[in-house]
């Protein structure tokens, strides 16, 4: 059985990059956006259809169920240790915590929100407007202007996983290590020491200057944003004061949101 960590936190704040780090150490392996979280929800549905229907002994085949998926779900990779990465993470620690035989430890990437809004915003600009913001605009009938992306990039894409890892926080913080998109760019040998304290795994010797990403989405060509999850080789922070991209006001609104 895999020792089995989670990766969470918000969009655009660096967990691809810090995944693709840590799989630089020989017992971690890092994963893409990763369907388990999204299967374990599945389940809770189906066994509450199976309700209808069926007499069963719902409490031992209900953990049983669980438990063998989260075992035994990386078989297939040979490191020890793996990161699941997923944005829900933070607010499924309950269910985490009673069917994997291990205290829960989630690793969530943060980062000022204006900042996260300002990195999507940069990235829809060099790809024109077939995307998925826009797309979202257009069915909703509104025109494509930043104020309207920004706006609708909060409402669906970046409330959601701000609001779950606030809820993680605020019940489950002892299971949760907060690591800044900021600081681990400008000091990551710090970041990475209280990450392995945290994991209480052995520190690793990181090569920031060659870093292969391990984490790319397959599928981002959905979204129609090119490079949505690319990183550097040489981990270095050049993304522009979020005022620059986004205007003073939307940065000040959205800096009410910050953790």
């Amino acid at each position: 059985m895999k020792n089995l960590y989670f990766l969470s936190g918000l969009p655009r704040s660096g967990s691809t990059l810090l995944g693709s780090i840590l799989s630089q150490h020989p017992e971690i392996q890092s994963t893409p956006t990763s369907p388990l979280a999204d299967l374990l929800c599945w389940i809770d549905d189906g066994f509450s259809k199976l309700d209808i229907q069926y007499t069963y002994d719902k409490k031992n085949i209900q953990y049983n169920t669980y438990n063998s998926l989260l075992s035994n779900f990386y078989n297939h990779i040979e490191k020890p240790c793996v990161l699941d990465k997923h944005r829900g993470w933070c607010k499924n620690v309950s269910s985490i915590e009673k069917y994997l035989h291990q205290t829960p430890k989630i690793i969530a990437t943060t980062r000022r929100i204006p900042e996260v809004l300002a990195s999507y915003i940069i990235l829809i600009e060099k790809n024109g407007t077939d995307n998925f913001i826009d797309a979202h605009l257009r069915g909703e009938g509104k025109p494509i202007t930043t104020d309207n992306r920004i706006e609708c990039l909060w409402r669906n894409y970046v409330c959601e996983p701000y609001q779950s890892l606030v809820y993680g926080l605020q019940h489950y913080s002892q299971n949760i290590h907060l690591v800044c998109y900021n600081n681990l760019t400008e000091k990551p040998e710090q970041e990475l020491q209280k990450i392995y304290e945290f994991l209480n795994i052995e520190p690793h010797q990181h090569d920031f200057n060659h870093i292969l990403n391990t984490c790319e989405e397959e599928k981002d060509d959905a979204w129609g944003i090119e490079n949505l999850h690319q990183i550097r080789k040489k981990l270095q922070r050049t993304s522009p004061p979020p005022e620059e991209v986004i205007g003073e006001e939307n940065t000040k609104l959205y800096d009410l949101f910050n953790i």
